[in-house]
């Protein structure tokens, strides 16, 4: 199973996620995949390990286990080349012992300071401070990208870790669309507006962290695993699957290519046999219920209220974020809370915001707040 990029090109709709495999598990697990039947392997410059992707895919072509035209690969560009996209490419290249990608993605959209082609290592000032290249425009980055199309080195390109707005500029600038943008999305952090924008204009979505992180971002992170979830338990039985199984086909039932991780050989098996039942609407709809809005490395409430309100289907209140350590607020023309009243303390120890992008309603008036000023005011907006 397959879906067609805007490229014209195909991309299987499960692949492996080669994010922290240790470096000498690599030949192994990339030979079990491709007999299990994996063809599509998600690789990045960051990930440390192209070389031994590069080795073991070399021994796969070399003994004829699959052949080249079968493959899809897809590696990412770090931040630190955002200026240096062709020759980052190409190393990522050498490093896979391939002629061509058949995606490549810029991984985050941020360009930071250029600390060598091929080193992933993030820059910092003196006081340990990212170092951030304000010199180079995403759109920069992007032509560059659609150089590599002209080029013959990449067959698709794409984006990754881009929200709506990020998404919106992009498909305003490019002329080569973009093919593919890969992002966390997963039963408890589920995205549908963005989702649903990508798909709308073409882009496929690629969902990496498709398990909800699981058991290894659970001991990293903290983060609460959806495969404990009792409504999905309930589905696993209903349909004589695993979790994450089902887990993984209501990711393909959305249209979304899904790149699961994992070593061990049954569950790359587990993973693979998605393809022999189908979730009912009605069991979809469930599904749809458990989302938490949750992402697994930060804090997600922004961006999916941003989401949400764009297409219409908010059923949250964002009007006002408030914690005992800030003392920063941003408040909507809904917000009828006044300052005093909800914070308890003197004017001059808050600052008090209206008309911040992130957040959702129209233009206040001072007295609203029951204040005099406002600290700050911004443009609202970061898109027309």
């Amino acid at each position: 199973m397959a879906v067609t990029l805007s490229s014209g090109f195909r991309i299987p709709a499960i692949g492996l996620g080669l994010w922290r495999v240790e470096k000498q598990e690599m030949r192994d697990l990339i030979i079990n995949s491709i007999k299990i039947g994996y063809r599509h392997f998600d690789c990045a410059a960051d990930y440390l390990n192209e070389a031994e992707v590069g080795k073991a895919l070399a021994e796969a072509l070399q003994t004829r286990l699959v052949k080249r035209e079968e493959l899809f690969i897809t590696t990412k560009l770090w931040n630190s080349d955002h200026g240096h996209v062709a020759e980052a490419c190409k190393d990522s290249l050498k490093k896979l012992q391939l002629d061509y990608l058949d995606l490549y993605l810029i991984h985050f959209p941020i360009a930071t300071k250029h600390t060598g082609v091929g080193k992933s290592s993030s820059a910092l000032d003196d006081e340990g401070v990212l170092e951030i290249d304000t010199t180079i425009t995403l759109e920069t980055t992007w032509r560059a990208m659609e150089d590599l199309v002209s080029m013959g080195l990449v067959r698709s390109i794409g984006i990754s870790n881009y929200d709506i707005f990020l998404t919106r500029d992009c498909l305003a600038y490019s002329k080569v669309k973009p093919a593919v943008n890969q992002i966390e999305t997963h039963p408890y952090f589920q995205r549908d507006s963005l989702v649903k924008f990508c798909q709308k204009h073409g882009i496929c979505v690629t969902a990496h962290t498709p398990l909800g992180g699981a058991a290894a971002n659970a001991e990293w992170f903290g983060s609460v695993s959806c495969l404990e979830d009792p409504v999905l338990k309930g589905l696993a039985e209903k349909y004589k699957k695993t979790v994450a199984q089902v887990v993984l086909r209501w990711g393909i039932q959305r249209n979304t290519v899904v790149i699961p991780k994992s070593s061990k050989v049954e569950r790359l098996k587990e993973n693979f046999q998605v393809f022999d039942f189908e979730l009912a609407e009605e069991d979809v709809a469930l599904i749809k219920s458990i989302d938490r809005a949750n992402r697994i490395r930060e804090t997600a409430r922004l961006h999916y209220a941003i989401e949400q309100w764009i297409s219409g289907t908010t059923n949250r209140k964002y009007n006002a974020i408030v914690r005992p350590d800030l003392r920063a607020f941003a408040f909507s023309r809904t917000e009828r809370t006044r300052l005093r009243r909800s914070v308890g303390l003197i004017r001059d120890a808050v600052i008090a915001g209206t008309d911040i992008a992130v957040f959702l309603e129209r233009p206040l008036r001072r007295n609203k707040l029951a204040q005099q000023h406002s600290d700050i005011y911004l443009e609202k907006w970061l898109m027309p």
